[in-house]
């Protein structure tokens, strides 16, 4: 495993490639390299055979892909990378079946194009390409003397499997797009179920406002926040005063209701987008109010207290009572790396505002 991950590692770096990266940049890179070890050997060949006018043609085609992977890997722009790509191999394909006395030792590089062009492009303009490479091929083993000695039916051969290859490139292209299209599809589908699934697991279900959890991780961003950009932050802790009686002698199903209502005024009162409510406990909620002060919550709080009066449950006014402890963050100094402990010290500072509050006989608001 750790040889293969040193071979792909070093073919990434050679090949400028990052994960980040289209992979056809990557395919339109390696094709250069893949040429290279090819054509060294009918460099070799040609000259072992005496063909040096032909290995004089093959070396010079070798700088070209050399120049070529070096050229490629300072490319950025990915359809100019494919379009200089192609346009270069299509050129020195040509050029080799041109120039070369034995231009049926080059035709299987005329293979190697119609399956990439597909993929590199799509299939309508891929197909384009193909029929372009076609021409030229054609073109090129027209303009070789040589050509008049093939055998019968060469290049009828040569055309109908170049472009059966071709046809082959493009049912693989468009089962590749719809493949693809079918993935991403199902990824959003599965980020949008996780996404609700994420919000649902942070969502009280008898309020709807936020739950104890949301104080981990979402909570602790927004104070970080507060504290990067040395901003003021509020936070009050109240709790219905007489709730416990009311659940006692009315029932559960009234107190469900009733916390069902006070959560509504609670998010009457509480609307912009940055604040946010949370169900601390049985009745106790707590309201996180950035770029909010002190004072600008204790005159929030008072709203509240006063628009709880006369809640009505089954045709029945009930007249809840209920206390806030406030604090600001300004009053707890901390760093962005430390909001974790700055929530729960604003919280336990809230906490004893609050208890002040109903030792004073609650309906009430106490703050630093």
């Amino acid at each position: 495993m750790d040889f293969y991950n040193s071979i792909y590692n070093g073919m990434n770096k050679l090949l400028g490639f990052s994960e980040q990266e289209d992979y056809r940049v990557y395919l339109v890179r390696f094709y250069p390299i893949l040429g290279i070890p090819l054509l060294l050997f009918f460099f070799v060949y040609d000259l072992v055979i005496g063909e040096t006018d032909e290995a004089i043609i093959v070396f010079v085609i070798l700088i070209l892909f050399i120049f070529l992977i070096r050229f490629l890997s300072k490319v950025k722009n990915p359809t100019s990378l494919f379009r200089v790509g192609s346009v270069l191999y299509l050129i020195m394909i040509s050029y080799a079946l041109a120039s070369n006395s034995n231009p049926e030792v080059h035709v299987f590089w005329v293979y190697l194009f119609p399956l990439p062009a597909t993929f590199l492009y799509g299939i309508f303009e891929g197909f384009l390409w193909i029929i372009a490479g076609s021409v030229l091929f054609y073109l090129a083993l027209f303009m070789n003397g040589q050509v008049s000695g093939f055998a019968d039916g060469f290049l009828l051969v040569l055309f109908f499997s170049y472009f059966t290859l071709g046809f082959v490139s493009i049912i693989t292209e468009h089962v590749r797009e719809k493949y693809i299209k079918l993935a991403k599809e199902k990824e959003a589908e599965l980020k949008i179920a996780h996404e609700r699934i994420y919000e649902k697991s942070l969502t009280d279900p008898l309020t709807g406002v936020k739950n104890r959890y949301y104080i981990s991780e979402p909570l602790e961003n927004i104070v970080a926040q507060s504290i990067r950009s040395k901003s003021v932050l509020s936070l009050m802790l109240c709790d219905l005063d007489n709730f416990k009686q009311i659940n006692d002698e009315l029932g559960h199903i009234v107190g469900d209701e009733l916390l069902k209502r006070f959560s509504a005024i609670l998010k009457k009162h509480v609307q912009r987008e940055s604040d946010v409510i949370i169900r601390y406990g049985g009745d106790e909620f707590l309201i996180v109010l950035p770029f909010t002060t002190q004072q600008q919550a204790v005159d929030l709080a008072k709203r509240i207290i006063k628009d709880i009066n006369g809640i009505v449950v089954e045709g029945q006014a009930h007249n809840l009572r209920c206390s806030f402890g406030v604090a600001e963050r300004d009053s707890v100094s901390t760093s962005p790396m430390q909001a974790s402990l700055a929530i729960k010290k604003l919280i336990n500072l809230a906490d004893r505002y609050l208890y002040q509050a109903k030792a004073k006989g609650g309906h009430q608001i106490v703050s630093g």
